[in-house]
């Protein structure tokens, strides 16, 4: 018994230390429907451009606060208690963004973007203000067109490229 016990520790402790070494190396697990299931791999930060993956910290707003309260993002460690975000870049700076039934950029229709009125409970969607908007100097427009429910820019806005924790590139999809 003694035997079984030391081998399920010395495993369990082997796991432990091999997730650390892959964290600190730069790799994470999607869970979330918004992409794909998988491994992740960050990648050194070089200029945002669109169709880039990103994983950021949303701003902490009372709307994004809202948002942690209805369960639509998870709690994490970014400043606000909430879990980083992984989106894709679909606009940047001068880019012309608008947000209706679907969204537009520069007057083409990104598809499966379609904006929802109500969540799945019936909650009023959170909407943001940034409508219709040139995007200004150092900010971006994320979204999932993965998963039509993504909750993204279409109802959070826009958010600071310094945001970014980092760029991020799919690995393995499981």
């Amino acid at each position: 018994m003694k035997k079984i016990f030391k081998i399920s520790l010395l495993s369990i402790l082997f796991l432990i230390a091999l997730f650390y070494v892959v964290y600190q190396k730069g790799y994470r697990v999607n869970f979330t429907p918004s992409y794909p299931s998988g491994i992740y791999k960050m990648i050194p930060k070089k200029k945002i451009e669109k169709g880039d993956f990103v994983i950021f910290c949303p701003p902490n707003t009372p709307l994004m606060q809202k948002a942690l309260k209805r369960g639509y993002i998870k709690y994490g460690t970014c400043p606000g208690f909430f879990y980083p975000l992984l989106k894709k870049v679909v606009a940047l700076e001068e880019d012309y963004v608008e947000v209706s039934n679907f969204i537009y950029i520069n007057q083409q229709k990104i598809p499966n973007t379609q904006v929802f009125k109500k969540d799945s409970k019936g909650n009023t969607l959170l909407k943001t203000k940034d409508n219709n908007i040139t995007i200004p100097t150092g900010y971006m427009f994320v979204i999932s067109n993965y998963h039509p429910l993504s909750f993204d820019s279409r109802y959070i806005g826009l958010v600071e490229v310094n945001r970014t924790i980092s760029q991020m590139k799919l690995v393995y999809t499981f």
